[in-house]
Formats: structure tokens, sequence, C-alpha cells
């Protein structure tokens, strides 16, 4: 595991290495039109987490992923460069840390990728059981890549049936909507419309974690609607036997 810093001599190659701009269309060697793109994906947070009821979630209005330079000069193709980091995130949704777990080799963009993050990206700060706000540790795959500048759209994909999978999960024994978690409460303002998120269930149907996905970002809201659901008693998930097992539920309740 390879731990980056922002030194300034690090912050200085991202300054002065050449290439396109970051959302900025450009041509490339070949004579088409491209734009350079950076992107990230934060992996487990489908995994309740037994001390969180919200993990650190990327905030797109106080984030600039795309501004800066690209950290090599453009090669006119459209393979994307993939790294893997743990980022560590501070209370206020500020990145402190970055650790690549999987380079790409690529010595310029492994340079770049730690300042870039810790510069650009933040965070709903994490929510644990008692309503504070707290740190987290994400790990983040982030992809560099070029795309063609596509001047007109494309036609929709047409539409496709996909099979249901069957699968044993656990039950709930009694209805989870709106009105149960507190969505419907008067206190709870308009431009909510929904949450979503995942708890693990245990063998007997315990509820013993809820993290949320697809939050309100509203503490007190967020911390409620927890609270009320791990009062949920579910049929457990069950195993090839019939036996009963822990098991994960996604839920999704609108407004």
């Amino acid at each position: 595991m390879l731990a980056v810093v922002a030194t300034p001599l690090m912050l200085a190659f991202m300054q002065s290495a050449p290439g396109p701009q970051f959302g900025q269309p450009f041509v490339g060697p070949d004579g088409t039109r491209r734009v350079a793109k950076f992107s990230t994906f934060t992996e487990g947070l489908l995994d309740p987490h037994p001390d969180r009821v919200r993990r650190a979630r990327y905030d797109p209005r106080r984030s600039a992923l795309q501004t800066g330079a690209f950290p090599v000069p453009a090669r006119g193709d459209e393979d994307t460069v993939e790294i893997q980091v743990r980022l560590d995130i501070d209370a206020t949704g500020t990145p402190t840390g970055c650790q690549i777990l999987r380079a790409s080799g690529n010595a310029p963009f492994d340079l770049h990728v730690c300042p870039h993050l810790i510069k650009n990206l933040r965070h709903t700060p994490a929510l644990d059981w008692h309503g504070v706000r707290v740190g987290d540790s994400l790990a983040i795959r982030v992809s560099y890549r070029f795309e063609a500048v596509v001047d007109t759209p494309s036609a929709p994909f047409p539409a496709r049936t996909f099979p249901t999978l069957k699968r044993s999960e656990p039950r709930p024994l009694q209805p989870i909507d709106a009105a149960f978690v507190g969505l419907a409460d008067a206190d709870v303002p308009a431009a909510v419309t929904g949450v979503s998120g995942g708890l693990q269930v245990d063998a007997a149907g315990r509820v013993i974690a809820c993290t949320h996905v697809g939050a309100t970002n509203i503490d007190a809201l967020d911390l409620r609607i927890c609270q009320r659901l791990r009062t949920v008693a579910f049929q457990p998930q069950q195993d090839q036997a019939g036996r009963p097992v822990a098991g994960r539920y996604g839920f999704r309740i609108r407004r």
C-alpha cells in the first residue's frame, strides 16, 4: 500500500504538467474533438455499517473535480486509467489523508490523484448513532479518461426487459413506508422526496445496522429514520437448507 501526501513538489508537478484541462474540449492528434474526464466511484456504500447512520457522501456543490490540467499530454486514445485509493475524511467532510491502494503503474496519474482529491473533493460528513458528525474512511475508485465530444445527441437505447432473479432475503413483518419512518411528518422539508439505504438483519430477524445511501443530509431526520427502522421485526433470510441466517435488506422509501 502506497501512502501519498500533497507535497509542494507534487502540487507544482500538477500545475506545470502539460495537457488539456479537465472538462474542456480539445482537438486530439487524430483531429477528433475530445474531453478529459476525472470521475470517482465510492465502493462499499451499500453495506450497512454498525456504527454509522450515514457514510460520508460526495457533495457536488462543494467539489470541483473537473478542474486543473490532465496529468499527461493527450494521446488521442480513449484508454481509461484507473486507480483505487483510500480517502480519510474529517467531521467537516474535508479529506485529510489519501493512500493509493491499487496504483495504475503510470507515475503522472499516480502522483496526481491524491493531491487532486484532497484539494477538490468534499463530502457531506458521516453521522454516528449519537447524531454526531464524525470522520470516515472510504475506498474510492478513480478513473482518468478521454471521451469523444458528441455534438448531436445519440438515439436512446431500446427498452429491454431483464429477468428478475429470485433470492432469499429478510422480509419485514410490517409495511415500511413514508408514514412509518417519518417522511410525512410536518417538520420534513418539501425538498426531501425520499431515502434509501441498507439494513443488516440477524438470524433472529432483528435489525442490527442501518445506514443511508440516499440520505436527506438533515442530521436529526437521518437519525430518526434509522431509529424507526431499527424497531422493525423481520422474517430472517434463509439458506439453501431453510435455516435462518443473517442477511441484508435494501430499502427505498418515497415520500
